[in-house]
C-alpha cells in the first residue's frame, strides 16, 4: 500500500471505495504543528477509514502520539499524550457544513484534494490545550498554595512601602 500521508488524493473517490489507511508519520513532517510544540522528534500513529454513509462521505479513525509542549506556568517541558478519535464529514463548501449532521465534524476538502497529513495535523492542533500546564502547576495557579499573582511580584516592594507610609 503506498504511503498516502504526504501525497494529495481525491478523498471522495477513496471513500466510495471504502479504503482504510494506517501508518506512522514523523512529527517533523507536520509543519503547522511545529510552532505549538518544543520538540518535533517522535511520530504519530494513525488509522483512518474513508467511507460513504448514506449521502455523507466520511473519515473516521484514531490518531495517537506524545507531544512535547511548554508548560505555560513554569515554562519547562511537559509530555502530553494524545489519543484522538475522530469522525469527520467531508464537505466541499461552507454551505455544506450547515447540512451536516451533528454526528460529524466538518472537513473542508478544496478542489477534491486532500492529504492524510492535513487531517492528522488538524486533529493534533485541536487536541493541544490553550494553556498547557503540569498537574503541579495547576495546583499552584488555582490558589490552594500561594496565589500566582503574589509569586515573584516585582511591585510587592511598592506595596510594602505604601503600607509603611500609611502608619
Amino acid at each position: 500500500m503506498p504511503d498516502r500521508s504526504t501525497e494529495y488524493f481525491d478523498p471522495f473517490i477513496i471513500a466510495e471505495r471504502g479504503r482504510s489507511y494506517k501508518g506512522i508519520i514523523p512529527l517533523s513532517q507536520l509543519d503547522r504543528l511545529k510552532d505549538s510544540i518544543i520538540d518535533d522528534r517522535g511520530e504519530v500513529h494513525y488509522a483512518l477509514c474513508f467511507a460513504k454513509e448514506d449521502k455523507v462521505y466520511t473519515v473516521a479513525g484514531q490518531i495517537g502520539t506524545e507531544l512535547v509542549l511548554e508548560c505555560s506556568v513554569c515554562l519547562d517541558k511537559m509530555f502530553y499524550p494524545v489519543e484522538a478519535h475522530t469522525k469527520l464529514g467531508m464537505i466541499s463548501s461552507l454551505d455544506d457544513a450547515a447540512r451536516l449532521s451533528e454526528a460529524y465534524e466538518p472537513l473542508l476538502v478544496v478542489d477534491r484534494q486532500l492529504r492524510i497529513k492535513e487531517i492528522i495535523e488538524d486533529e493534533l492542533l485541536l487536541a493541544i490545550p490553550i494553556t498547557p500546564r503540569h498537574p503541579e502547576c495547576r495546583v499552584a495557579s488555582h490558589g490552594s498554595q500561594t496565589p500566582i499573582h503574589k509569586m515573584n511580584n516585582p511591585f510587592s516592594i511598592l506595596e510594602d512601602l505604601k503600607s509603611r507610609g500609611d502608619q
